[in-house]
């Protein structure tokens, strides 16, 4: 497992923070004015043994995304928890300030941080199958199956945050919809191609409808919950989308068993209280107070305009 996380780079304090460059997206220029810090934050990451896999400057202003190489589930949410402190005070000691908020600006692209999840058995990776569609074996296919079962409850432990559905929106590739495609962005979950040449070892799903406000241990807790219950119980997923969902008519989405994913933190959290796995999963008194803090989170935020809901968590994140 991996977290794969955007961020946005700041200048100015906390009550005038400015893009630090609006800069192109995959851009040499953009390249350029990060190199220092993106060198020394590799630097300091690779000291506490954790492997960045790839960078690049991202589609919104400001925005980067320096992904990290997969390790197993307690040591990759522990690399997610370091990795982001790392960046943070990376960022500060270029007089800059790094902010993983979902929506830090309210008319720039949302931050995620991606969850991407391979099984393995007999050091072989468990989710490919050459002969299958997509390359993806029946074991990929149940698991996804799960996560789409649950996937609504789920959101309250990936995306916890009332800033995190001003970023689940169409078109932001975050996704907005219980669905899944093969390389599809605006899907919740991404089945990426294989990598050319490695085929058998590269074969990873990845969960788009997540981002850095997220506890990572109850958020993979959460996810791989939701899958092995899918294996458990040969879940066919429902819902393949290979377009952007929201370019079908309700009456298509239907038909394809599409649905459209929670639109609020309390909505969420609704879902997660009320699915039984969940509750057995965590416990009732965790689901519980987990639910109680977030509602009343929700409850706080809702009554902000979104300029200073996108603010407070620029901050806080």
């Amino acid at each position: 497992m991996a977290y794969e996380n955007e961020f946005e780079l700041f200048t100015g304090d906390k009550d005038h923070r400015e893009p630090a460059m609006p800069h192109v997206a995959f851009s040499t220029e953009s390249m350029d004015f990060a190199y220092p810090f993106i060198l020394k934050a590799i630097d300091q990451l690779q000291k506490v043994g954790i492997m960045p896999n790839a960078y690049y400057p991202e589609g919104g202003i400001g925005q980067h995304e320096l992904s990290m190489l997969p390790s197993d589930p307690v040591t990759a949410a522990d690399n997610e928890v370091i990795y982001k402190r790392i960046i943070k005070n990376t960022a500060k000691a270029f007089d800059l300030y790094a902010s993983f908020a979902p929506k830090p600006l309210v008319d720039s692209a949302g931050s995620g941080a991606h969850i991407h999840l391979s099984l393995w058995q007999d050091k072989e990776d468990a989710f490919f199958d050459d002969k299958a569609a997509m390359q993806l074996s029946t074991i990929g296919q149940y698991f996804v199956g799960g996560v789409l079962k649950h996937i609504q409850g789920l959101l309250a432990l990936t995306c916890p945050s009332a800033n995190s559905y001003q970023r689940l929106a169409p078109g932001h590739w975050s996704s907005a919809y219980a669905t899944y495609g093969q390389d599809n962005r605006e899907a919740a979950i991404r089945i990426p191609s294989t990598s050319w040449g490695d085929p058998a070892s590269s074969m990873n799903i990845e969960l788009k409808a997540s981002d850095a406000t997220a506890n990572p241990y109850l958020a993979f807790a959460g996810l791989l919950a939701a899958g092995l219950d899918g294996i458990t119980n040969h879940m066919q997923p429902d819902g393949y989308c290979d377009v952007d969902p929201a370019s079908l008519s309700q009456a298509e989405r239907d038909a394809k068993g599409i649905q459209l994913l929670p639109r609020t933190l309390s909505q969420a959290v609704d879902a997660f209280e009320a699915d039984s796995l969940f509750q057995q999963v965590f416990g009732k008194q965790l689901v519980d107070a987990y639910a109680k803090i977030k509602r009343e989170d929700d409850q706080y935020y809702a009554k902000l305009a979104l300029e200073k809901l996108a603010a407070l968590h620029r901050e806080l994140y």
